[in-house]
């Protein structure tokens, strides 16, 4: 029991309360942002494909490969911004990143960041509230 009010303390401390003041796990946390984003992309734009990077690069007009790499021409040929689609491919990163290798392995402040940052872009620029 006290390794739980430890560990909730910690969570609570970095954010780990999201709506309803439920206690979510970082890995938690980071999936849920992610399937917002997705849902956004799909009902607002029509993205297709499999997971938050085939949506906002369905969305783009850029075709990544495996070294980050882009090809195509773009420039905000899409709906988003070339600032939300980097943000929106960043926080994909992370999000790959805390399911195959860990969540430890990624800074959930930046995480938590990014996703501000993209929050606050959708309300400014496009009148959405994630």
């Amino acid at each position: 029991m006290k390794t739980r009010h430890v560990l909730g303390a910690i969570a609570a401390a970095v954010g780990g309360y999201f709506a309803g003041k439920m206690l979510k796990s970082d890995l938690e946390q980071v999936l849920e942002a992610s399937q917002r984003l997705e849902g956004i992309l799909t009902d607002n734009w029509g993205a297709t494909g499999n997971g938050l990077m085939e949506k906002v690069t369905n969305l783009s007009g850029h075709s990544i490969n495996r070294r980050g790499i882009r090809s195509g021409h773009h420039s905000s040929g899409g709906p988003l911004h070339q600032v939300e689609v980097k943000r929106i491919q960043t926080l994909a990163d992370m999000r790959n990143k805390a399911v195959h290798e860990g969540v430890e392995q990624i800074d959930m402040n930046v995480f938590g960041d990014v996703y501000e940052a993209i929050k606050d872009a959708f309300r400014v620029n496009h009148g959405i509230q994630v």
